[in-house]
């Protein structure tokens, strides 16, 4: 029997994936990750360090994210989406862009 928790975060994983390689981007997820990042994507030009969350508290996650270096040509990014909404608040948490926010839909 499947771990609920993890279903759902898979799922919402997933969900990012499908946006991202709909961008052109290669994705590789991490299941069942402890540590920072679910997904790491990329192009020729970036690489992305995501972190995603579903209607989860997003502070412990950011504090842990800043503490790990990326490439110069990398972002660190937590990709979070409240329950019955659509759209995902893309948090940017790099030392060039401290804590912008855009948002992406599903």
């Amino acid at each position: 029997m499947s771990n609920p928790n993890y279903v759902k975060g898979a799922r919402q994983e997933n969900a990012v994936r499908k946006i991202l390689e709909s961008q052109g981007y290669s994705v590789m997820r991490s299941a069942g990750s402890k540590g920072v990042f679910d997904l790491i994507a990329w192009n020729a030009e970036e690489v992305r360090f995501i972190q995603v969350k579903y209607d989860a508290p997003i502070q412990s996650d950011l504090d842990k994210m800043s503490r790990v270096e990326v490439p110069p040509n990398g972002t660190k990014e937590l990709w979070r989406r409240k329950r019955y909404e659509r759209e995902w608040q893309i948090t940017l948490n790099t030392p060039t862009l401290r804590r912008s926010t855009e948002n992406a839909r599903t």
